[in-house]
């Protein structure tokens, strides 16, 4: 080989590390990666996933089987059902996977409605507990709990929701108002699987009933600064008509003449559902409450009552999301 030929092989040699370089520094660092990202390892085929555990405000990079049961310890107790928390672990690897694949942008069920999307639409994916988390948390209990939510686990890895072969958005919430809450009275969108599905036994939780107590001027406050709405001194009733939607949730209340979607009522107020009622009695405005969150999806509570009375996972996920189907990602190691 001539110097000549020596040199622009050299050359195209270094060209090609320059562009390689890079490449191969993401895949053995996975810094810059973003939250969505993942890669096969090359020593087990199992995909690894950047997250962001909760209070740590630092990403990590963890196998998908960690981050599922970080996943599932986050948001379910251990206390529930084995069968409710295989529920939550197929949900949680069910929202992974639509994040992954960018199978339709969770903005599409948020058209335009006059109304801000509330914080709880699982917009990604679920928090997460790292292993260091979840002994912190379960202290002399970790090695049996770690235990059982790893065989849990691993009982339905790689099963996922779709509905016309996509990953569904698989909302969740912790306790309904005896019945769930379709997806276009939350975020203004129809989604065919995301409907009202009776959910009575969450009537029996603990946390079923809430309340929260204002007076007078903080009510006023709250209007003006977190709803827009100015209140006057004239002698018009502060609380209107409310309206709601077939499974009980407030989608429609008046307050001081102005319209307000029920969900935003619950946002600014802090409370725990959009199922209230609001009266005005000596100086003072009390909401009653009915259920803990969006009320769209499973109910959490409710996977566990059907849990006990004998249903398995697959029942749960097909009576919370009905029409679609569950199927396992033959990528994901059996």
């Amino acid at each position: 080989m001539s110097n000549i030929q020596k040199l622009i092989a050299a050359g195209f040699l270094s060209f090609f590390l320059l562009l390689l370089l890079p490449l191969l520094s993401l895949v053995c660092t996975g810094n810059d990666l973003p939250d969505n990202a993942f890669f096969r390892h090359s020593s087990t085929g199992e995909a690894i996933v950047t997250v962001l555990p909760q209070n740590t405000g630092k990403s990590v990079a963890m196998s998908e089987t960690e981050y599922i049961c970080g996943a599932v310890a986050c948001d379910m107790p251990l206390t529930y059902e084995d069968e409710a928390l295989k529920a939550q672990a197929v949900v949680a690897f069910t929202l992974l996977r639509r994040q992954q694949s960018g199978s339709g942008s969770d903005a599409d069920v948020s058209a335009s409605n006059g109304f801000a999307v509330p914080a709880d639409i699982p917009q990604s994916t679920p928090g997460c507990l790292t292993a260091e988390q979840r002994k912190a948390q379960w202290g002399d209990a970790y090695p049996q709990n770690e235990a059982r939510l790893r065989q849990l686990v691993a009982s339905v890895a790689g099963q996922y929701l779709a509905y016309d072969g996509q990953p569904i958005l698989a909302a969740y919430h912790a306790v309904s108002c005896g019945t769930t809450e379709a997806a276009c009275h939350v975020w203004g969108g129809d989604i065919p699987y995301l409907v009202p599905v009776s959910s009575w036994n969450d009537m029996t939780s603990e946390e079923y009933d809430s309340s929260e107590v204002f007076g007078a001027d903080e009510f006023r406050k709250i209007c003006r600064e977190k709803l827009g709405i100015l209140p006057d001194d004239s002698d018009r009733e502060p609380i209107g008509g409310c309206m709601r939607s077939a499974s009980g949730y407030v989608t429609d209340c008046e307050l001081y003449g102005t319209h307000v979607n029920g969900q935003i009522i619950r946002n600014a107020f802090g409370l725990r559902s959009a199922c209230f009622t609001l009266k005005a009695t000596d100086g003072s405005f009390r909401f009653a409450v009915r259920g803990w969150g969006h009320g769209v999806g499973m109910s959490q509570y409710g996977a566990n009552e059907m849990a006990k009375q004998g249903a398995d996972y697959c029942e749960i996920l097909a009576r919370y999301y009905p029409g679609t189907s569950l199927v396992r990602d033959a990528n994901v190691p059996a």
